[in-house]
């Protein structure tokens, strides 16, 4: 996740990474210097979970289910992807999950206040496996910075890619900053986060998917 100083540069990508091409209901609005306080978009809820890259929102909406008393926050760009998940979720009954239509890459830390989450979900990003293209990966040192201000104590963050050179990585930024701790440095399998389309397509051409999952210590 780059950092963008340039403010000139910094306000294009604000005027495209949240312009909207429709309304929805489901939709949390974002102000240009005013974070968002989530639980003010669901009900009666304390607990709140992000999903950054939600995709096709088939994760969400299984872990909406199981999950009623947990608020849920989806981060997706694609618009075709946001429209088939508001579908989804209308066909389905459920309240507890809104939608942020944006591209978080470039203001994540700017557009939550602190410790709102038990949880982050990081499923399959892009890899960008050139040496070229890392600077455009997501978790690097900064992200894990933006992700401490993002977790609540002990919220746990779950990431999973099928590129083992991006999971060594993950795993040594982890293994360099002290404010996260972990069970064990990777997973091969999981069984507390629903499988999506994506990985399904991945599990049958890609012998391994690893699976992390760190825990924000108290200060």
């Amino acid at each position: 996740m780059t950092k963008i100083e340039n403010p000139v540069v910094k306000e294009k990508l604000w005027q495209l990474s949240f312009r909207r091409l429709y309304e929805s209901d489901l939709f949390i609005p974002i102000e240009k210097n005013k974070k968002i306080n989530v639980s003010a978009y669901f009900e009666n809820l304390e607990k709140f979970h992000l999903e950054m890259g939600s995709g096709w929102g088939e994760v969400a909406i299984a872990l909406a289910k199981m999950h009623p008393d947990t608020g849920f926050v989806l981060l997706e760009k694609k618009m075709q992807r946001i429209t088939h998940t508001i579908k989804m979720i209308k066909e389905n009954n459920i309240k507890n999950i809104r939608i942020l239509p944006s591209d978080f890459q470039h203001f994540l830390a700017e557009m939550f206040l602190p410790a709102q989450f038990d949880a982050v979900i990081l499923n399959f990003p892009d890899p960008w496996p050139k040496r070229k293209h890392w600077k455009n990966r997501t978790v690097n040192r900064n992200f894990l910075n933006v992700l401490a201000n993002l977790l609540k104590a002990n919220g746990i963050f779950h990431f999973a890619t099928d590129y083992g050179p991006y999971a060594r990585k993950v795993i040594r930024l982890f293994r360099g900053n002290p404010a996260f701790s972990f069970a064990q440095e990777y997973s091969l399998t999981r069984d507390n986060i629903p499988v999506s389309r994506f990985e399904e397509e991945r599990k049958k051409i890609t012998p391994r998917l690893y699976y992390l999952e760190r825990k924000l210590n108290p200060k």
